[in-house]
């Protein structure tokens, strides 16, 4: 009994020692966690801010790799917390075959330990010239001055050529309008009278985008995927990176597109009319491009 005792006391503090160590190495894959979601928070904060974008392909590859290992640091969590229940099982009995299947299943555990300790110290060395992509600096919003009188209040004008519920693409006007119903623009209107003038300005300002923000469509398929599930869905920053990573090289989707969209209900519509080649079938807005007239030069003045 005596003899047992002591074998028993040995294992026991051999098991301890284990625990204490699988810990360390918890805390460890947690603050790893926390770098690559604190990477994941700056752009999705400053995704509208960021302008001059070089290399589409290594911003994808590099929020590829940020979402791939907050997946594996979250997923050997969990690992080594079941290896922890594993240890404390075999306080209360243990054997030959459970102890030697416990080091099998703790080598291969080591092992992905290990190779996160790699990425980690690989991504670093990748993050620090993506990281110094310029931002725009956040312009900040002068303060409105207020008046003492009453505002007048006027008939509101709805121009004839307003076009309603349609998304707007010209290449003709290098602008994007955004779809808006005039009730929405009546309710900016009349809430903000000291700030609108007009149907027009309310559109001009809140509806019109330059077409050169989606210049860049890879990037600005995944800058519109954050904001819709970040501003319209309130939806976590996982499910936008997912989105944002699905859309980046969907070369047939267009952009504005995304940013049109009210909510992912309207994008889901949109984008299986896109791959059944049916987007005449799309009725949450509608869609118009206003192609550029094509110049064709007269040969007659061409230097031969």
């Amino acid at each position: 009994m005596i003899v047992h005792s002591k074998i028993k006391n040995i294992m026991e503090s051999t098991i301890n020692d284990e625990i204490n160590s699988i810990n360390s190495m918890i805390e460890n894959i947690k603050k790893s966690k926390s770098l690559f979601s604190s990477y994941m928070d700056k752009i999705s904060c400053e995704i509208n801010n960021i302008e001059n974008l070089q290399n589409t392909d290594e911003f994808h590859n590099c929020v590829e790799k940020i979402k791939l290992n907050i997946e594996n640091t979250s997923e050997l969590d969990t690992t080594l917390n079941n290896l922890i229940g594993t240890l404390n099982n075999l306080k209360k009995e243990a054997d030959v075959q459970r102890v030697v299947a416990y080091n099998r299943l703790y080598k291969d555990v080591f092992k992905k330990y290990l190779d996160i300790n790699n990425n980690v110290c690989d991504f670093l060395n990748d993050i620090s010239h993506f990281m110094t992509v310029t931002f725009k600096e956040s312009v900040e919003q002068k303060e409105l001055e207020t008046i003492a009188q009453e505002p007048e209040i006027s008939t509101v004008i709805i121009p004839q050529d307003i076009k309603e519920n349609t998304l707007i693409i010209s290449e003709k006007k290098q602008s994007v309008i955004l779809p808006f119903t005039i009730s929405e623009l009546n309710e900016v209107l009349c809430n903000n009278p000291n700030e609108y003038s007009s149907i027009e300005n309310v559109i001009d300002t809140i509806y019109t985008k330059p077409l050169s923000t989606f210049k860049n469509a890879p990037f600005s398929r995944f800058k519109e995927s954050l904001n819709l599930i970040k501003d319209r869905e309130h939806g976590n920053l996982k499910q936008a990176f997912d989105l944002g990573l699905e859309l980046f090289f969907n070369t047939n989707l267009h952009p504005a597109v995304i940013s049109a969209c009210k909510n992912l209900d309207e994008l889901d519509i949109y984008l299986d009319c896109l791959e059944n080649g049916e987007t005449d079938k799309f009725k949450c807005f509608n869609i118009l491009f206003e192609v550029a007239p094509l110049v064709i030069k007269d040969k007659r003045s061409q230097i031969l």
